[in-house]
């Protein structure tokens, strides 16, 4: 029993239907072989553990009983149709009939909820759990589950409905769903016993379906008009069938749990949305004032709308003739080249300042950042232990600015950049990426100023050269909503968030390479040595076309896999980097 968010799973009971024929069993079973139940349900009875001998139906069960011999046969030739199959346990005598023939899962039948003995022994079988709710009080509901909370490494789901031959609609009571959820904070299913004959029968599940309830419970027969044992609430195949096509459409119409637009309603946005716009022409030199500024529909979408706030107060750039949506790129920016770097590294120790030609490897890095085709603040964005006075002294000594903050959280950092030097956009360098390419991370500027995007990543270069563009308000909005800001360094993984509009800079089929030229160990050092040296050696310009000229005679270009441990590490980044929004 294995349910998703969106995943349901659909019980065929069959209960007593059979009537103690193993024959009529394996007819009633075979009839819903293609009805889309995934499971068969029985009930495993042996008369003393249900009732006392002088009870009325005390010999009505003692006639149903099977062998172990009968049921392995049974359950055997369930299983051989594909179905798992379930069991309702009385007693420990049923309850090894079961673990002898491969049963799934269990059911607690209501009857039992007192009976603690039987319920740990179900619960030392360590199978998936079912507990009928119905007809007990809430003081012998909360014992039961707390009894499985103490001994129980799983999740049970509990199940209400119970049979009136048949329930009527009145004590249905589907609420119930939603208030069990909420009160134990566990999965809820429900047996259905409504009236096989009504149009309600068919579609109650499919209602419990969109109220949270994943897994359905309901009788099945071969023909109701035989009026066999539990036919009242008992669908035939064809019905049972038409059940879970109305559980497909609840399915359908509820779709699933998404921050991220479809594209029907990307399409409704683009129709619907008002976007700023300015009245009038604006030139080269203007500030634009919050009375320049109109929204309304627009006739041509494909920026994405900045707030008010962000345009309110800047010096045109670039000339904008009425009615043009505004873009970040026609005004006047403040852009940082951030370059997030410390001197303790676990794999390499003081890795940026190992020496190549006499010179701290970093240096070229901070170099590269003056290279910037337009203005940009170059700022050493490191953290305030002391091992790193060495590495702001050198950055001092390339004209970067300086800002340290904390240890482990890099977006802490960032902000402080943005506030001390009113940044409107961040480009962001590891302290790795010593051969940043300043060309590529001036395209991603300009992708990201204009469109309006949140974020650009730069992925297709090759590791080592590349960078990402983030817009200063995305970078407060991780600070403010991080859910653990010790885990701020990989800040591409927050930018997955559906908050930002990203985009990934589309890069030249010649400049991509399957292998980094990242500084991460002592062969990347070695191999970053080779290229800076054969380089300069030579009087070759440092840009992309001569360093990947070099590098590809160091470099094995087979695409690289990721290992497990890697895959592994990534996943655990993941569960980290969460924004949690109110």
């Amino acid at each position: 029993m294995e349910l998703g968010e969106q995943n349901y799973y659909v019980i065929a009971e069959i209960a007593n239907a059979h009537c103690g024929d193993l024959d009529r069993a394996k007819k009633i079973i075979y009839s819903h072989k293609n009805s889309g139940a995934d499971a068969i349900k029985f009930q495993i009875v042996y008369a003393n553990e249900l009732c006392v001998p002088s009870h009325p139906s005390f010999n009505k069960f003692k006639k149903r009983e099977w062998t172990i011999g009968q049921w392995g046969k049974l359950i055997k030739y369930t299983h051989s149709l594909g179905f798992d199959v379930g069991a309702d346990i009385f007693g420990k005598k049923s309850l090894k009939v079961a673990e002898q023939n491969m049963v799934s899962f269990y059911k607690i039948h209501s009857s039992d909820t007192l009976n603690h003995d039987l319920i740990i022994d179900m619960i030392k079988t360590e199978k998936p759990i079912l507990l009928s709710v119905s007809g007990s009080t809430e003081f012998e509901l909360f014992e039961a589950i707390n009894l499985f909370r103490k001994n129980y490494k799983n999740k049970i789901c509990l199940m209400i409905g119970f049979q009136s031959f048949p329930t009527k609609i009145k004590d249905t009571n589907l609420i119930d769903i939603s208030v069990y959820i909420k009160k134990y904070g566990l999965p809820v299913g429900i047996s259905d016993h409504l009236d096989g004959g009504s149009v309600l029968s068919l579609k109650t599940p499919a209602i419990a379906y969109s109220m949270g309830c994943r897994v359905i419970e309901k009788h099945i027969t071969i023909n109701r008009n035989e009026k066999k044992i539990d036919y009242h609430s008992s669908l035939e195949p064809s019905e049972f069938k038409k059940m879970i096509s109305h559980i497909e459409e609840a399915k359908s119409v509820m779709g699933h749990h998404s921050k991220k637009m479809s594209n029907p309603e990307k399409k409704y946005r683009e129709v619907m949305k008002k976007y700023p716009v300015v009245k009038t022409n604006l030139i080269r030199g203007e500030i634009l004032e919050s009375k320049d500024i109109l929204f309304n529909r627009i006739d041509s979408v494909g920026i994405y709308p900045y707030n008010k706030s962000f345009w309110v107060g800047r010096k045109v750039k670039n000339s904008i003739e009425p009615y043009k949506q505004l873009r970040a790129f026609d005004f006047e920016l403040n852009i940082g080249i951030c370059v997030i770097a410390r001197f303790g590294s676990s794999r390499l120790p003081g890795k940026c300042m190992l020496p190549i030609r006499n010179k701290p490897i970093i240096e070229y890095l901070f170099k590269r950042t003056h290279l910037f085709p337009v203005p940009a603040i170059p700022i050493l964005c490191t953290s305030i232990n002391p091992e790193n006075d060495k590495l702001v002294l050198l950055a001092k000594k390339n004209k970067m600015k300086i800002v340290r903050g904390d240890e482990t959280n890099v977006v802490d950092r960032l902000t402080m950049a943005i506030e001390e030097y009113n940044l409107d956009y961040v480009i962001r360098v590891t302290g790795d990426d010593i051969l940043f390419d300043p060309f590529y991370a001036y395209k991603a500027i300009e992708l990201c100023t204009k469109n309006n995007y949140d974020y650009i990543s730069c992925k297709d270069l090759p590791g080592g050269v590349e960078c990402e563009v983030l817009t200063s308000e995305s970078i407060k909005t991780i600070y403010k909503y991080a859910e653990n800001l010790n885990y701020t360094e990989y800040l591409t993984y927050y930018m997955d968030s559906p908050l930002f509009n990203s985009k990934n800079l589309s890069i030249p089929k010649k400049y991509r390479r399957n292998y980094s030229m990242t500084l991460d160990t002592e062969t990347d050092y070695k191999n970053l040595n080779k290229i800076i040296n054969e380089l300069i050696k030579n009087k070759l310009e440092i840009n992309l076309d001569n360093i990947l000229f070099v590098a590809d005679k160091i470099y094995d270009n087979t695409p690289q896999k990721l290992t497990s441990t890697q895959l592994k590490t990534i996943d655990l980044i993941k569960k980290f980097t969460k924004l949690k929004m109110y």
